[in-house]
């Protein structure tokens, strides 16, 4: 049936990009990757531990960039994309840290990532 839904494409970078909007939801935390607290079995996540957590994945770097891309002007890094490496990593990290950050703040950005990769994946079918 051709809108039946079975022959689109289900994007693995929105799906994590999704979990990540869960796991800062789940529990966020700032100057540092995750905060365990092994009582309660809870983990509070930063924005970058949120894309490692609970395991380095593949797709890390593609869920760095889409939320990269997020950020302010002001919190961008100005070099060539060839020099760019882990800055955009610190990036993130030095955005979510920001003294006065909220985690809704944090969670809107991530928000944006998740409309921004929609529109470019929208009507994407896969090719059998």
């Amino acid at each position: 049936m051709p809108f039946d839904g079975r022959d689109f494409a289900i994007d693995p970078l929105l799906l994590e990009l999704q979990r990540v909007r869960q796991r800062i939801l789940d529990g966020w935390c700032q100057y540092k990757l995750t905060d365990a607290d092994d009582d309660l079995g809870v983990v509070s996540v930063c924005l970058i531990g949120a894309a490692k957590y609970p395991r380095y994945l593949p797709s890390e770097m593609a869920v760095i960039d889409a939320l990269y891309a997020e950020l302010p002007w002001h919190a961008r890094c100005r070099w060539s994309s060839q020099r760019l490496g882990n800055i955009k990593k610190q990036r993130l990290a030095n955005w979510n840290d920001s003294l006065l950050r909220t985690r809704d703040q944090v969670v809107a950005l991530v928000d944006r990532a998740i409309a921004r990769q929609q529109r470019l994946t929208a009507g994407v079918r896969v090719l059998s």
